[in-house]
Protein backbone atom coordinates (compact mmCIF):
# COMPACT_ATOMS: atom_id res chain seq x y z
CA UNK A 1 0.00 0.00 0.00
CA UNK A 2 1.33 3.52 -1.07
CA UNK A 3 -0.82 5.78 0.89
CA UNK A 4 -0.52 6.61 4.82
CA UNK A 5 -2.76 4.13 7.14
CA UNK A 6 -3.28 5.76 10.69
CA UNK A 7 -3.71 4.25 13.99
CA UNK A 8 -7.61 3.47 14.25
CA UNK A 9 -8.33 3.55 10.84
CA UNK A 10 -9.10 1.23 7.94
CA UNK A 11 -6.75 0.46 4.85
CA UNK A 12 -8.38 -0.91 1.97
CA UNK A 13 -6.51 -3.39 -1.30
CA UNK A 14 -6.61 -5.34 -3.67
CA UNK A 15 -5.35 -8.40 -5.44
CA UNK A 16 -5.67 -11.46 -7.50
CA UNK A 17 -4.84 -15.18 -7.42
CA UNK A 18 -3.93 -16.85 -10.29
CA UNK A 19 -5.01 -20.58 -10.02
CA UNK A 20 -3.49 -23.54 -10.87
CA UNK A 21 -3.97 -26.33 -13.97
CA UNK A 22 -5.45 -28.71 -11.02
CA UNK A 23 -8.41 -28.59 -8.69
CA UNK A 24 -8.52 -29.03 -4.88
CA UNK A 25 -7.76 -27.46 -2.06
CA UNK A 26 -5.17 -24.84 -1.39
CA UNK A 27 -4.06 -22.14 1.17
CA UNK A 28 -2.50 -18.47 0.82
CA UNK A 29 -0.92 -17.24 3.60
CA UNK A 30 0.34 -13.03 4.35
CA UNK A 31 1.64 -11.59 7.43
CA UNK A 32 0.91 -7.54 8.22
CA UNK A 33 4.60 -6.30 7.81
CA UNK A 34 4.89 -2.40 9.55
CA UNK A 35 7.04 0.38 7.66
CA UNK A 36 9.55 -0.82 9.89
CA UNK A 37 9.68 -4.20 7.87
CA UNK A 38 8.87 -5.92 11.44
CA UNK A 39 5.99 -8.21 11.41
CA UNK A 40 2.66 -7.30 13.19
CA UNK A 41 1.49 -9.89 15.92
CA UNK A 42 -1.87 -11.01 15.07
CA UNK A 43 -1.43 -9.91 11.52
CA UNK A 44 -1.06 -13.22 10.44
CA UNK A 45 -4.03 -13.97 7.42
CA UNK A 46 -4.54 -17.15 5.65
CA UNK A 47 -7.04 -17.93 2.58
CA UNK A 48 -8.47 -21.48 1.98
CA UNK A 49 -9.25 -21.42 -2.08
CA UNK A 50 -10.86 -23.78 -3.56
CA UNK A 51 -10.00 -24.75 -7.41
CA UNK A 52 -12.87 -26.50 -9.26
CA UNK A 53 -13.91 -27.20 -12.67
CA UNK A 54 -16.86 -25.49 -13.14
CA UNK A 55 -18.90 -27.88 -15.24
CA UNK A 56 -19.43 -29.89 -12.83
CA UNK A 57 -21.08 -27.77 -10.11
CA UNK A 58 -24.39 -29.16 -8.94
CA UNK A 59 -24.64 -27.71 -5.30
CA UNK A 60 -24.80 -24.56 -3.64
CA UNK A 61 -21.85 -23.59 -1.84
CA UNK A 62 -22.54 -24.08 2.23
CA UNK A 63 -21.48 -22.17 5.12
CA UNK A 64 -19.40 -24.35 8.12
CA UNK A 65 -20.68 -22.36 10.03
CA UNK A 66 -23.56 -19.63 11.44
CA UNK A 67 -22.26 -16.11 10.04
CA UNK A 68 -22.37 -13.37 11.98
CA UNK A 69 -23.74 -10.15 10.83
CA UNK A 70 -23.09 -6.35 11.58
CA UNK A 71 -26.35 -4.27 12.13
CA UNK A 72 -25.72 -0.07 12.43
CA UNK A 73 -28.00 0.93 15.04
CA UNK A 74 -27.80 4.50 14.73
CA UNK A 75 -25.11 7.13 13.88
CA UNK A 76 -24.64 9.65 16.88
CA UNK A 77 -22.36 12.72 18.21
CA UNK A 78 -23.16 12.27 21.72
CA UNK A 79 -22.11 10.25 24.67
CA UNK A 80 -23.31 6.30 23.79
CA UNK A 81 -23.70 4.45 27.19
CA UNK A 82 -23.77 0.68 27.97
CA UNK A 83 -24.73 -1.72 30.80
CA UNK A 84 -25.44 -5.32 30.65
CA UNK A 85 -27.38 -7.99 32.47
CA UNK A 86 -23.98 -9.61 33.52
CA UNK A 87 -19.99 -9.32 33.16
CA UNK A 88 -18.67 -8.24 30.06
CA UNK A 89 -15.57 -7.08 28.45
CA UNK A 90 -14.36 -4.11 26.99
CA UNK A 91 -12.18 -4.88 23.99
CA UNK A 92 -10.48 -2.73 21.55
CA UNK A 93 -10.49 -3.05 17.68
CA UNK A 94 -6.66 -4.98 18.05
CA UNK A 95 -8.79 -7.52 19.94
CA UNK A 96 -6.65 -6.60 23.39
CA UNK A 97 -9.01 -6.90 26.15
CA UNK A 98 -8.87 -3.93 28.52
CA UNK A 99 -11.50 -4.64 31.22
CA UNK A 100 -13.79 -6.97 32.44
CA UNK A 101 -16.96 -5.39 33.67
CA UNK A 102 -19.55 -6.65 36.08
CA UNK A 103 -22.41 -5.28 34.22
CA UNK A 104 -22.24 -1.65 35.46
CA UNK A 105 -22.00 1.17 33.02
CA UNK A 106 -19.65 2.20 30.60
CA UNK A 107 -19.39 5.47 28.20
CA UNK A 108 -18.02 6.50 25.34
CA UNK A 109 -17.36 9.74 23.63
CA UNK A 110 -15.91 10.70 20.07
CA UNK A 111 -13.43 14.49 20.32
CA UNK A 112 -11.02 15.10 17.91
CA UNK A 113 -10.38 11.79 16.83
CA UNK A 114 -9.86 10.11 19.85
CA UNK A 115 -12.24 7.60 21.55
CA UNK A 116 -12.73 8.31 25.54
CA UNK A 117 -13.87 5.52 27.26
CA UNK A 118 -14.90 5.49 30.75
CA UNK A 119 -15.26 1.90 32.51
CA UNK A 120 -15.17 1.71 36.69
CA UNK A 121 -12.02 0.63 36.37
CA UNK A 122 -10.74 2.22 33.26
CA UNK A 123 -10.39 6.30 32.00
CA UNK A 124 -8.79 6.00 28.39
CA UNK A 125 -8.28 8.09 25.75
CA UNK A 126 -7.22 5.79 22.32
CA UNK A 127 -7.45 5.80 18.44
CA UNK A 128 -8.95 2.52 18.50
CA UNK A 129 -12.60 2.13 18.61
CA UNK A 130 -13.90 -0.20 20.96
CA UNK A 131 -15.67 -3.15 21.05
CA UNK A 132 -18.28 -4.20 24.14
CA UNK A 133 -18.10 -8.13 24.71
CA UNK A 134 -20.81 -9.69 27.00
CA UNK A 135 -19.03 -13.02 28.77
CA UNK A 136 -21.24 -15.78 27.41
CA UNK A 137 -24.56 -15.69 25.30
CA UNK A 138 -26.54 -14.90 28.19
CA UNK A 139 -25.63 -11.72 28.66
CA UNK A 140 -27.12 -9.19 26.99
CA UNK A 141 -26.56 -5.52 26.80
CA UNK A 142 -28.15 -2.39 27.18
CA UNK A 143 -27.28 0.82 25.56
CA UNK A 144 -28.82 3.02 27.90
CA UNK A 145 -28.23 6.19 26.08
CA UNK A 146 -30.56 4.69 22.93
CA UNK A 147 -34.12 6.03 22.58
CA UNK A 148 -35.54 3.21 20.39
CA UNK A 149 -39.28 3.21 20.99
CA UNK A 150 -41.70 1.77 19.14
CA UNK A 151 -44.99 3.63 17.68
CA UNK A 152 -47.55 1.78 19.28
CA UNK A 153 -46.34 2.32 23.18
CA UNK A 154 -43.54 4.95 24.03
CA UNK A 155 -43.17 3.19 27.58
CA UNK A 156 -41.29 0.25 25.76
CA UNK A 157 -37.52 0.79 24.99
CA UNK A 158 -35.88 -1.41 22.75
CA UNK A 159 -31.91 -0.53 23.57
CA UNK A 160 -31.24 -4.37 24.75
CA UNK A 161 -29.24 -6.43 22.19
CA UNK A 162 -27.49 -10.23 22.04
CA UNK A 163 -23.99 -10.39 20.66
CA UNK A 164 -21.38 -7.44 20.59
CA UNK A 165 -21.66 -3.25 20.67
CA UNK A 166 -18.83 -1.64 18.77
CA UNK A 167 -18.42 2.05 18.44
CA UNK A 168 -16.93 3.43 15.49
CA UNK A 169 -16.48 6.21 13.56
CA UNK A 170 -16.11 6.47 9.62
CA UNK A 171 -14.44 8.53 7.87
CA UNK A 172 -16.21 8.52 4.77
CA UNK A 173 -19.28 9.60 6.34
CA UNK A 174 -18.22 11.58 9.09
CA UNK A 175 -20.23 9.69 11.51
CA UNK A 176 -19.98 7.95 14.48
CA UNK A 177 -22.14 4.76 14.40
CA UNK A 178 -23.32 2.22 17.07
CA UNK A 179 -23.07 -1.52 15.63
CA UNK A 180 -24.32 -4.40 16.69
CA UNK A 181 -22.48 -7.54 15.95
CA UNK A 182 -24.29 -11.18 16.58
CA UNK A 183 -24.86 -14.43 14.70
CA UNK A 184 -26.85 -14.14 11.92
CA UNK A 185 -30.07 -16.40 13.83
CA UNK A 186 -30.19 -14.09 16.75
CA UNK A 187 -30.34 -11.27 14.67
CA UNK A 188 -33.52 -12.68 12.76
CA UNK A 189 -35.11 -13.14 16.57
CA UNK A 190 -35.11 -9.39 17.19
CA UNK A 191 -36.64 -8.58 13.48
CA UNK A 192 -39.39 -6.57 13.99
CA UNK A 193 -41.06 -7.33 10.29
CA UNK A 194 -44.34 -9.30 11.66
CA UNK A 195 -46.13 -9.84 14.88
CA UNK A 196 -45.05 -13.24 16.44
CA UNK A 197 -48.24 -14.09 16.41
CA UNK A 198 -49.15 -13.99 12.96
CA UNK A 199 -49.98 -17.55 11.11
CA UNK A 200 -46.74 -20.03 11.95
CA UNK A 201 -45.95 -20.39 8.08
CA UNK A 202 -46.30 -16.81 6.93
CA UNK A 203 -43.54 -15.93 9.48
CA UNK A 204 -41.43 -19.06 8.17
CA UNK A 205 -41.91 -17.46 4.74
CA UNK A 206 -41.20 -13.92 5.93
CA UNK A 207 -37.77 -15.33 8.11
CA UNK A 208 -36.45 -17.40 5.30
CA UNK A 209 -36.98 -14.35 2.90
CA UNK A 210 -35.37 -12.10 5.64
CA UNK A 211 -32.45 -14.44 6.15
CA UNK A 212 -31.47 -14.88 2.41
CA UNK A 213 -32.04 -11.39 2.05
CA UNK A 214 -29.29 -11.00 4.64
CA UNK A 215 -26.83 -13.79 3.70
CA UNK A 216 -27.00 -11.61 -0.04
CA UNK A 217 -26.00 -8.09 1.74
CA UNK A 218 -23.72 -10.46 3.53
CA UNK A 219 -22.30 -12.27 0.48
CA UNK A 220 -21.62 -8.57 -2.13
CA UNK A 221 -21.10 -6.48 1.03
CA UNK A 222 -21.73 -3.51 -0.45
CA UNK A 223 -24.32 -1.21 0.47
CA UNK A 224 -22.48 -0.09 3.78
CA UNK A 225 -19.33 -1.07 3.48
CA UNK A 226 -17.80 1.98 4.39
CA UNK A 227 -19.86 2.32 7.65
CA UNK A 228 -18.06 -0.75 8.74
CA UNK A 229 -21.63 -2.43 8.98
CA UNK A 230 -23.67 -5.38 7.01
CA UNK A 231 -27.37 -3.87 7.30
CA UNK A 232 -28.85 -0.98 9.28
CA UNK A 233 -31.87 -1.78 11.90
CA UNK A 234 -34.55 0.54 9.64
CA UNK A 235 -37.04 -0.16 6.58
CA UNK A 236 -34.52 0.50 4.42
CA UNK A 237 -32.74 -2.72 4.94
CA UNK A 238 -34.57 -5.27 7.27
CA UNK A 239 -36.66 -3.72 11.01
CA UNK A 240 -34.45 -4.67 13.91
CA UNK A 241 -35.54 -4.25 17.48
CA UNK A 242 -33.33 -6.77 19.13
CA UNK A 243 -33.83 -8.35 22.28
CA UNK A 244 -37.16 -6.78 23.32
CA UNK A 245 -38.21 -8.35 20.42
CA UNK A 246 -37.58 -12.06 21.33
CA UNK A 247 -39.42 -11.63 24.54
CA UNK A 248 -42.52 -10.34 23.46
CA UNK A 249 -42.89 -12.04 19.92
CA UNK A 250 -41.66 -15.73 20.41
CA UNK A 251 -43.57 -16.52 17.22
CA UNK A 252 -40.83 -15.40 15.51
CA UNK A 253 -37.75 -16.86 17.38
CA UNK A 254 -40.41 -19.97 16.57
CA UNK A 255 -39.80 -19.66 12.71
CA UNK A 256 -36.00 -18.67 13.12
CA UNK A 257 -35.89 -22.56 14.75
CA UNK A 258 -38.04 -23.99 12.80
CA UNK A 259 -36.26 -22.68 9.18
CA UNK A 260 -32.54 -22.54 10.70
CA UNK A 261 -29.87 -21.80 8.17
CA UNK A 262 -32.68 -21.85 4.85
CA UNK A 263 -32.00 -19.61 2.31
CA UNK A 264 -33.98 -18.81 -1.15
CA UNK A 265 -31.48 -19.74 -4.11
CA UNK A 266 -31.87 -19.38 -8.05
CA UNK A 267 -29.37 -21.29 -10.33
CA UNK A 268 -27.56 -22.25 -7.02
CA UNK A 269 -26.77 -19.02 -5.38
CA UNK A 270 -28.35 -16.78 -3.00
CA UNK A 271 -30.28 -14.00 -4.41
CA UNK A 272 -31.77 -10.95 -3.23
CA UNK A 273 -35.20 -11.65 -1.90
CA UNK A 274 -36.63 -8.36 -1.17
CA UNK A 275 -40.83 -7.88 0.36
CA UNK A 276 -43.21 -5.75 1.03
CA UNK A 277 -46.72 -4.74 3.06
CA UNK A 278 -49.35 -5.49 0.23
CA UNK A 279 -50.14 -5.15 -3.76
CA UNK A 280 -52.69 -3.60 -5.63
CA UNK A 281 -53.77 -7.81 -6.86
CA UNK A 282 -50.42 -8.30 -8.40
CA UNK A 283 -46.36 -7.69 -7.71
CA UNK A 284 -43.66 -5.77 -9.53
CA UNK A 285 -40.97 -7.29 -11.03
CA UNK A 286 -37.74 -5.85 -10.42
CA UNK A 287 -37.19 -4.03 -13.89
CA UNK A 288 -40.48 -2.41 -12.90
CA UNK A 289 -39.01 -0.82 -10.05
CA UNK A 290 -35.09 -0.99 -9.97
CA UNK A 291 -32.78 -1.24 -13.15
CA UNK A 292 -32.00 -4.26 -14.38
CA UNK A 293 -33.38 -8.12 -14.94
CA UNK A 294 -33.55 -10.68 -12.39
CA UNK A 295 -35.50 -13.65 -13.49
CA UNK A 296 -36.88 -14.88 -10.09
CA UNK A 297 -38.76 -11.36 -9.24
CA UNK A 298 -41.24 -10.94 -11.96
CA UNK A 299 -44.89 -10.00 -11.72
CA UNK A 300 -47.32 -12.37 -10.42
CA UNK A 301 -50.83 -12.36 -9.34
CA UNK A 302 -51.26 -11.45 -6.04
CA UNK A 303 -55.33 -12.24 -6.10
CA UNK A 304 -55.87 -11.92 -2.16
CA UNK A 305 -55.16 -8.15 -2.18
CA UNK A 306 -57.54 -7.43 -5.72
CA UNK A 307 -59.05 -3.75 -5.00
CA UNK A 308 -56.38 -2.84 -2.16
CA UNK A 309 -54.11 -0.02 -2.71
CA UNK A 310 -50.26 -1.00 -3.14
CA UNK A 311 -48.06 -0.71 0.30
CA UNK A 312 -44.82 -1.11 -0.62
CA UNK A 313 -42.49 -1.20 -3.76
CA UNK A 314 -44.33 -4.37 -4.79
CA UNK A 315 -41.27 -6.72 -5.52
CA UNK A 316 -41.18 -10.07 -4.26
CA UNK A 317 -43.20 -11.18 -1.26
CA UNK A 318 -46.28 -9.63 -0.38
CA UNK A 319 -46.90 -9.66 3.09
CA UNK A 320 -51.02 -9.67 2.91
CA UNK A 321 -50.88 -12.15 0.25
CA UNK A 322 -48.59 -14.51 1.88
CA UNK A 323 -50.19 -14.29 4.89
CA UNK A 324 -53.46 -15.27 3.38
CA UNK A 325 -51.74 -18.05 1.65
CA UNK A 326 -50.87 -19.57 4.72
CA UNK A 327 -54.04 -19.29 6.10
CA UNK A 328 -55.39 -21.23 3.46
CA UNK A 329 -53.21 -24.28 3.96
CA UNK A 330 -49.71 -23.25 1.81
CA UNK A 331 -46.60 -24.01 3.17
CA UNK A 332 -43.90 -21.68 3.86
CA UNK A 333 -41.93 -22.86 1.20
CA UNK A 334 -44.94 -23.41 -0.98
CA UNK A 335 -45.50 -19.47 -0.74
CA UNK A 336 -41.85 -18.72 -1.08
CA UNK A 337 -41.92 -20.14 -4.49
CA UNK A 338 -44.67 -18.67 -5.47
CA UNK A 339 -43.63 -14.91 -5.09
CA UNK A 340 -40.05 -15.96 -5.83
CA UNK A 341 -40.15 -17.85 -9.41
CA UNK A 342 -38.25 -20.81 -10.34
CA UNK A 343 -36.09 -21.05 -7.01
CA UNK A 344 -35.01 -23.46 -4.43
CA UNK A 345 -35.43 -23.45 -0.51
CA UNK A 346 -31.40 -24.59 0.25
CA UNK A 347 -29.84 -25.76 3.40
CA UNK A 348 -27.04 -22.89 4.05
CA UNK A 349 -25.18 -23.89 6.91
Amino acid sequence: MNNEVKPGEVGRFKFAFQAPDETGQFTESFGLVAENREWITGGEISIPITVFDPNQIQDVQTLSEEPNIRIGLYDTSEKVTIKANGNYYLKNSQGQVLDEINGSASSVEFIKGQYIIKTPHLNQSTALYPIFVPKNNQVIMEITSFENHPGWDSSINDNKFRGNIEIRYSTPSRKLWVINELPLESYLRGLGEASGTEHEEYLKALITAARTYALYNLEVNTKHRDDNFTLDDSANDQVYRGYNMEIRSPGITKAVQATAGQAVTYNQEIVVTPYFSRSDGRTRSWSEVWHGVKEWLVSKDDPHCDGMELWGHGVGLSGTGARAMAENGSTWNKILKYYYTDVEITKIY
